[in-house]
């Protein structure tokens, strides 16, 4: 599959996990989505993802992305408010 398309599977099952409390999936979509942060942030499915879903990424401190991409993300992702957490 195409990286844009194995982000919006990627994005999706992670909502569907949150909606149904299947913790561990929701882990794994969240390591996948940490791992692979640069790519993930630069997709245009990234609206798919809830304002708590995003909160969860942008607060780890496992996200492998560049701050000005992360900015880029939640400029982009208008749709939802995100309130991040900022400082100790």
């Amino acid at each position: 599959p195409s990286r844009s398309s194995s982000s919006t599977l990627v994005f999706d099952v992670m909502v569907t996990a949150k909606d149904n409390q299947l913790d561990g999936m929701y882990s794994k979509c969240l390591s996948k989505i940490l791992s692979e942060g640069s790519q993930m942030l630069r997709s245009d499915q990234i609206i798919r993802l809830t304002a708590p879903i995003m909160a969860d990424v942008l607060q780890s401190d496992d996200l492998c992305a560049a701050e000005s991409e992360v900015f880029e993300a939640v400029r982009c992702s208008d749709n939802t408010t995100v309130a991040l957490k900022v400082g100790p």
